[in-house]
């Protein structure tokens, strides 16, 4: 399903070399970049680099991708940095301005929830603009002012910054903050909610834990879940998954390994990945994993005994790969950029890109926030770009028993299953670490 490749341009050499190299070789290097959108993830840092030719031949670079590209270059303003900051402005200027006016309000839709937080953003830029293509957007303004300049422009072609131009600073800050308050009404419009996909929200994955009680009596079972003897495998994972998953019967899968996780989140039938199209761009806003683990491992198989005891499934001897559980290994073998999917589209790009900006990941594992795990939340917040949630207590399953059976599966706590705290589903367990 992915397989490596090499890059045929070194996007850094080309940047660090004479702007005349870009422009003598612009209509094939444009070409190529437009076959690889995923490279505009490796010229953003240099917008921050504070050196105007470095800052000038990456911006030129970016102006030559596709809007393939789009999505990769708005996040790049999580860069707390006010001269990458505008630079991104201008490009995604030079993008949009060529749109037709419909195509620009959907994709300002999809670019601006990024861009939001430039409006915060009181600092000045540096100025590198010397190419006549680029349009220098006002006179020297801050990136909160650029930032709100940027977007009343495009949502309105006829949005006069005169006034606006001859403020003081002070006068322009309630201005622009009061546009803040008002942006997202003003981004719903009937063009931007076409755009705006159809499609499943919110994914589970349970992993599959084969268990031994399948083997014994329901009252064999029943009886050591009593004695505390019991832990819960993927049917107790597909209970609880069921409680609290929107559109349970589209919206649930069971894994055995992370690659099949991306592939779900990736892929509309991930069943049929070579052929199957992507889940639209931005659809993405919640993704549920509910597994065992242990601190730095989220086990994506594994098995229950008859005694209780969990094995959790590791990678094979011959180290790691993205068919086994999710460790740091395994997360940054993933956010390799020269690993691509069949489809020949990179695997990085396209996860990121199915992802809403607010999305979240839930790991909702035992002991998936504490002691070693905490590099492992970072490093997946690294690759999919969304917040990360995860549980330092473990998770307790709390099965209802009668006589003879397990009655109810669904009750979970992450305190005691004895202190009436258990509900059914994962919903109500609060995560308490986030990155």
């Amino acid at each position: 399903m992915v397989q490596s490749q090499t890059p045929s341009v070194h996007v850094e050499q080309l940047i660090r070399g004479e702007a005349e190299a870009i422009e003598r070789e612009e209509t094939v290097l444009g070409e190529l970049l437009q076959s690889h959108p995923e490279w505009a993830e490796s010229v953003l840092p240099f917008l921050a680099s504070g050196q105007a030719p470095l800052v000038a031949n990456a911006r030129r670079l970016l102006t030559m991708f596709d809007e393939r590209a789009l999505l990769t270059i708005a996040r790049g303003y999580e860069v707390d940095d006010p001269t990458a900051r505008f630079e991104i402005l201008n490009v995604l200027w030079a993008h949009l301005i060529g749109m037709t006016p419909r195509e620009r309000l959907s994709w300002l839709e999809a670019l601006a929830v990024y861009l939001l937080r430039g409006l915060d953003d009181a600092r000045f830029p540096a100025r590198y603009l010397a190419e006549p293509e680029l349009v220098e957007m006002g006179t020297v303004h801050r990136v909160c002012d650029e930032t709100y300049l940027f977007l009343n422009r495009l949502l309105d072609s006829e949005f006069d910054d005169s006034g606006f131009a001859r403020m003081e600073a002070e006068a322009r800050d309630p201005v622009v903050k009061q546009f803040g308050r008002r942006a997202p009404m003003l981004l719903a419009s009937p063009a931007a909610k076409a755009r705006q996909p159809s499609a499943l929200a919110e994914l589970t994955f349970v992993a599959s834990f084969t268990s031994e009680f399948a083997t014994q009596t329901a009252q064999f079972e029943r009886d050591q879940a009593k004695a505390g003897q019991w832990a819960p495998a993927l049917k107790d994972f597909l209970a609880v998954a069921v409680v609290d998953t929107p559109q349970p019967g589209k919206a649930i899968f069971e894994v055995s390994g992370f690659m099949e996780m991306l592939g779900a989140i990736l892929f509309v039938n991930p069943s049929k990945p070579k052929t199957s199209a992507f889940r639209p761009a931005q659809s993405v806003k919640r993704v549920n994993i509910i597994t065992h683990g242990n601190p730095g491992l989220i086990a994506l198989s594994g098995s229950v005994d008859k005694t209780g005891a969990v094995k959790l499934a590791t990678h094979p001897s011959a180290g790691p790969d993205l068919q086994g559980p999710i460790d740091v290994a395994a997360v940054q073998m993933a956010n390799n950029p020269g690993l691509y999917l069949d489809n020949g589209e990179a695997l990085v790009q396209s996860l990121r890109d199915r992802f809403a900006p607010d999305a979240e990941i839930f790991l909702i594992a035992c002991n998936s926030a504490s002691g070693t795990a905490l590099p492992l939340m970072q490093d997946l917040k690294g690759l999919f770009k969304v917040t990360i949630r995860a549980y330092s207590k473990e998770i307790a399953y709390c099965p209802t028993l009668d006589a003879t059976h397990i009655i109810d599966r669904a009750l979970t706590t992450t305190t005691n299953c004895n202190d009436g705290s258990a509900q059914r589903g994962y919903k109500h367990l609060k995560p308490d670490r986030s990155v």
